[in-house]
């Protein structure tokens, strides 16, 4: 039922949580950074060719208003209550899990509409372009983070003034997608696979969980 449907639903949910992170407005912030000789690359390198292909891009960019509005309608009510109620199952091993994977692949095949399987991609093209511009080892070595993930968090603070909390988005994106990739086959947690999305949905709820929160089933 939907295959397709959840598949794309899979991809936005990761990009809908790797919002949070704010990619595509740090790498606007580089790239005013770097027309402004802001920041320390040549020419010809790696780091000012990432960022000069992403600029040329920004025409055919979605806003930030239309992804959120495309995220809005894949996730829109009750999406989140119907998600919580099924992961928490999952993760209990309750006998349930069938009825309320059901719910939430029904919630979800309807919120894909033939728009958004032609927008999906697009979408996730451009987060992957942004992200690669985070990965540039020029850019990295800039900032003198490791990785992306730790630019991120350095940017965020630096340039948009703002605390990421890193971790938690990219497991929450990770393992989303995993459950929702689990959906798309059908079945009810049993072999490899369903072990993969029950641990998967431990993870979600154990990152979901602060201390001030406390989730309802």
């Amino acid at each position: 039922m939907g295959q397709v449907e959840l598949e794309a639903a899979a991809a936005l949910y990761s990009g809908a949580l790797l919002e949070e992170l704010q990619p595509f407005a740090l790498v606007d912030r580089l790239v005013e950074l770097w027309l402004r000789g802001g920041l320390p690359t040549g020419p010809a390198t790696s780091g000012s060719q990432a960022l000069d292909t992403y600029w040329r891009d920004d025409a055919e960019r979605l806003t930030a208003d239309e992804r959120r509005a495309l995220y809005a309608e894949v996730f829109a009510d009750p999406f989140e209550e119907l998600w919580v109620a099924l992961l928490a199952a999952m993760a209990r091993g309750d006998g349930d899990v069938p009825e309320r994977a059901d719910a939430v692949r029904a919630q979800l095949n309807a919120g894909v509409a033939e728009t958004t399987l032609r927008t999906a991609p697009l979408l996730v093209a451009q987060l992957r372009a942004a992200l690669e511009v985070l990965h540039d080892p020029e850019i990295l070595q800039s900032y003198g983070a490791r990785d992306s993930w730790t630019l991120i968090d350095t940017l965020a603070r630096l340039e948009l003034g703002s605390e990421v909390d890193v971790a938690r988005v990219r497991t929450m994106a990770a393992t989303g997608a995993v459950v929702i990739g689990w959906l798309a086959g059908g079945a009810p947690p049993a072999g490899d696979a369903g072990e993969e999305a029950v641990e998967a949905a431990q993870a979600w709820l154990t990152a979901a969980t602060r201390p001030e929160d406390e989730l309802e089933p």
